[in-house]
């Protein structure tokens, strides 16, 4: 798992190349590393996106990976 992993698009353009460092954000920030099956990670990452306009959170399970392998809309407007 890695941060890289997720991607934001709004009105299906991508929001920004990577996620939004915070200085004093939400903790804990999600890291990165390798899981065993069954384990699970936890942390938040963050993005700036527009007050308007449909956000679309991906996860495509490895940077280099082309194909989500989940998508969920968190705005519809």
């Amino acid at each position: 798992y890695n941060p890289f992993d997720w991607q934001v698009f709004v009105d299906d353009v991508a929001a920004s190349d990577n996620f939004t460092i915070l200085i004093n954000g939400p903790e804990p920030q999600l890291g990165s590393g390798s899981l065993p099956a069954g384990r699970r990670a936890a942390g938040w990452v963050v993005y700036e996106v527009p007050a308007s306009g449909r956000v679309l959170l991906s996860y495509g399970g490895s940077f280099f990976s082309s194909a989500p392998l989940f998508e969920v809309v968190l705005r519809d407007q």
